[in-house]
């Protein structure tokens, strides 16, 4: 009896102050329905935005979609646009004291899978299963402050790849995930106008750059357990971002990223990067600069066989361009390494090999009543040694 009484105030105290939305500075995940949804519906009308970059703030994604005209939407559309605002809207269970709230999100996923043959790997693989019992938490302060972090109860990446495990339950002790959260992070930032704002992240989980079929060649979300520091200044048709990424001890990605859109049908994106092997670095957190100019590969251990030892560069571009309502065509080049002719007959015994990769897409819709269908194709090129420098510890 006394346990049943516990349990009613417990359900009282969290769902009485149950008042507060979404902060503004919450990030949308890299890969949430949401950003699935945004391309269907500006696709429909013909227009392009930055969404196609994630994760996101709230209050960005909020910028791209004030400027949809919801009168030219199909019936589809609409219910999707409205969707997307009751997660904004939606309350978590918790307290609060002020503007600081404490939020929790549990969610149960029960999940089975087959196959018939052990020699083929699992479609829906480690990266596409949800854990069993997913309760996020979060720390809001109004619109101003998210702290978010996962907590889960769920099966660990090895276990995950076995052949013989049928389920997202953990039913040895040996598959229990005990390295969480994935996702964890700090966001902050504020609009100067309805059109224009900054966002600040300290965090760890997924990035994407570039929507696609098959993975991002630039930056995949299937990139995981990478920390990260990410400054935004985003408007309508102007956004740069700046992000220091740390893959482990003394490996860190260091990128810089311009974005453009011009008629609202066309928009175009250059990223710029360095991937050193070394202890961080104050000339490398120069926001608006050119890595390449530094010429960092001389300064560290480099010898004739390996002329630019400790360091990648790495160069981004991207495109997406609607010609007519309905239709999207896009694509993404990656460039770790390119000889010129002058290199090559200059310096003989330098045999670094090119990296170069590439996609090119496609997305044609049908509205139809309530749904529509989809036509996509996409193509990938990638050349062997893409992201392979001479050491793995700079690759």
């Amino acid at each position: 009896m006394k346990s049943k009484n516990l349990l009613c105030v417990f359900l009282i105290f969290f769902t009485s102050f149950s008042i507060w939305s979404r902060g503004k500075q919450e990030l949308i995940p890299s890969g949430h329905w949401i950003y699935d949804s945004v391309e269907n519906i500006c696709v429909e009308l013909g227009i392009v935005n930055f969404a196609d970059c994630q994760p996101m703030s709230i209050a960005e994604l909020k910028v791209y979609l004030e400027e949809i005209d919801t009168s030219k939407l199909s019936d589809a559309s609409l219910n999707e646009i409205n969707e997307i605002y009751k997660y904004f809207e939606y309350e978590p269970l918790g307290f609060s004291s002020d503007i600081v709230n404490i939020g929790l999100e549990p969610s149960v996923n029960l999940s089975s899978f087959y196959k018939t043959n052990d020699d083929i790997d699992w479609i829906y693989n480690r990266y596409k299963r949800k854990p069993f019992i997913n309760t996020p938490v979060s720390i809001t302060a109004s619109d101003y402050i998210t702290l978010k972090m996962d907590l889960l109860l769920g099966m660990n990446k090895n276990s995950a790849l076995k052949n013989d495990v049928y389920t997202n339950i953990p039913i040895r002790e040996d598959y229990i995930d005990i390295n969480f959260p994935d996702t964890g992070y700090f966001s902050t930032g504020y609009n100067f106008t309805q059109k224009t704002g900054i966002s600040f992240q300290l965090g760890k989980g997924s990035r994407n750059i570039g929507k696609t079929l098959t993975g991002s060649i630039i930056w995949s979300d299937n990139i995981t357990g990478v920390s990260y520091g990410q400054f935004t200044l985003f408007s309508p048709e102007i956004k740069y971002t700046g992000v220091v990424s740390q893959f482990n001890v003394d490996r860190y990605m260091y990128t810089h990223q311009v974005d453009a859109r011009f008629f609202k049908k066309f928009q175009f994106s250059v990223l710029e990067g360095v991937f050193v092997n070394a202890p961080m670095e104050l000339r490398f957190l120069n926001p608006f600069t050119i890595f390449h100019g530094m010429a960092p590969w001389r300064e560290y251990d480099n010898t004739s066989r390996d002329s630019e030892s400790h360091t990648c560069a790495y160069l981004g571009l991207k495109f997406q361009y609607t010609p007519f309502e309905k239709l999207k065509l896009y694509g993404l080049f990656a460039m770790t390494q390119f000889q010129t002719p002058y290199e090559t007959s200059n310096y003989e015994s330098d045999t670094t090999p090119n990296g170069l990769g590439g996609q090119l897409g496609s997305l044609y819709i049908i509205p139809l009543k309530s749904s529509r269908i989809k036509f996509s194709i996409e193509a990938s090129y990638a050349q062997p040694y893409l992201y392979i420098k001479e050491s793995p510890n700079w690759s």
